[in-house]
């Protein structure tokens, strides 16, 4: 993919991720607005793509919605850490360590054992 597709990318998965996360709450913008006093057009803003919130708004849409700021920022698929803990739990040692090398953590070192 050449970097413009990317970055087209990037911003579609964010924009989503805004507003799936308040759509997931049952929340209006309106309601957003009222509950953080952000202006609509701030959230439809964000929501479109057309505008990047503050890092203090980021983490207040981020603590309403209950996901990461990451999640927000289309940097993690996962909207939260109990999300992404399960789905690690649920792999075995193989696929575990794949996904560790894919997150770019570095793993050598780890003995992993189940309880």
């Amino acid at each position: 993919m050449e970097q413009k597709q990317v970055i087209r990318h990037k911003v579609h998965i964010v924009m989503n991720n805004y507003k799936e996360s308040r759509e997931l709450k049952n929340l209006t913008v309106e309601e957003v607005s009222e509950k953080l006093s952000i202006s609509k057009t701030a959230i439809y803003n964000i929501e479109k793509g057309e505008n990047s919130p503050s890092v203090d708004n980021l983490v207040r849409l981020a603590k309403l919605y209950e996901v990461s700021t990451d999640y927000l920022l289309g940097n993690t698929r996962f909207k939260n850490f109990s999300e992404q803990y399960d789905y690690l739990q649920s792999l075995d040692d193989d696929d575990l360590f794949k996904e560790l090398r894919i997150s770019k953590l570095n793993v050598s070192h780890i003995n992993i054992k189940r309880y």
